[in-house]
């Protein structure tokens, strides 16, 4: 298995590979005014 991480200016990006086939996708996206937290609670807590 392999994490990747696309880092951009307004979107981080990751993935977890397992060899050629993507198993799962997460995209965080920069706000200026967003807590730690809430950015946390919406990427990990509020995915299926």
């Amino acid at each position: 298995m392999l994490l990747v991480i696309d880092v951009g200016n307004t979107n981080t990006v990751l993935g977890i590979y397992d060899g050629d086939r993507l198993m799962d996708n997460w995209r965080i996206w920069t706000e200026r005014d967003r807590t730690s937290w809430n950015s946390a609670k919406s990427t990990f807590i509020s995915n299926p």
